[in-house]
């Protein structure tokens, strides 16, 4: 693994877990004192916003909710970050080992993020054989979907100009516009962004994660509500909090 992940990871595990469990209590005691009628004027200032509420628990459920979307921000963008500096190493002209580049692909390295990078290594390289691999590994029925799209892109790319670059940042930031496009209008504050993590956490994830079908399952029953249930959500939080812990293993099977 990168010794760049490696070295973020522990903190950046604590950072979630930690926020988590802080937007989970104050979301939990806003509900509670919802349900029980608790008033008093609140008025606060968070991040720059101004919230005002004659209702304490409306307030509690806004600083729970806040605390979650603002951890889902920063983990998209820590993921980002992270693998942007790891591709950002000089990609020799000639690659001479494309088959062991390719066997590694296929069995999977950190991340599907990372893997992009060694798609990009093999359209680049002078090997005749470099059109074959990247047509049968995109046809693998394992593959994320980001793999997948690496692939269309790079061969999109080698037609037009003969050379792949920042491949990663492409496929990425169009499926993060597309996603953003698909998200119905809701009035649960917590839809929007959860659903948007999870369908990206879904487009980066290799399908046999074990959680590829639980997640699935999950966006379907959110999708048809258009909200989160306590169970949906508990899941969609332990999806979160399992994030930074793939950082450190091998997402291959």
């Amino acid at each position: 693994m990168p010794q760049l992940m490696r070295d973020a990871s522990p903190t950046l595990k604590l950072v979630i877990v930690g926020a988590l469990l802080v937007g989970s209590l104050f979301t939990l005691a806003g509900i509670w004192l919802v349900y029980l009628g608790a008033t008093g004027e609140t008025e606060f200032i968070f991040f720059g916003q101004t919230f005002k509420s004659g209702n304490a628990g409306i307030a509690a459920i806004f600083l729970g909710a806040a605390t979650i979307v603002i951890l889902l921000r920063r983990t998209l963008v820590t993921l980002d970050q992270t693998v942007r500096t790891e591709s950002s190493r000089p990609m020799p002209e000639r690659l001479d080992d494309v088959l062991g580049v390719y066997e590694r692909l296929r069995a999977g390295l950190g991340s599907p993020l990372q893997n992009v990078e060694q798609i990009a290594l093999i359209a680049n390289s002078t090997d005749p054989a470099k059109e074959r691999y990247l047509t049968e590994f995109a046809s693998r029925q394992e593959v994320a979907f980001i793999e997948v799209d690496a692939v269309r892109q790079a061969r999109e790319d080698l037609d037009k100009s003969g050379r792949v670059a920042k491949l990663f940042e492409r496929v990425s930031a169009a499926e993060k516009e597309k996603i953003s496009g698909m998200l119905p209008a809701t009035d649960d504050p917590l839809f929007g962004p959860v659903m948007f993590f999870l369908k990206y956490w879904r487009y980066v994830t290799r399908k046999t994660h074990p959680s590829f079908v639980e997640v699935n399952d999950l966006l379907a029953k959110a999708l048809s509500r258009r909200r989160f249930g306590p169970e949906e959500l508990a899941l969609a939080q332990k999806i979160m909090a399992a994030e930074n812990t793939r950082l450190d293993t091998d997402n291959a099977t």
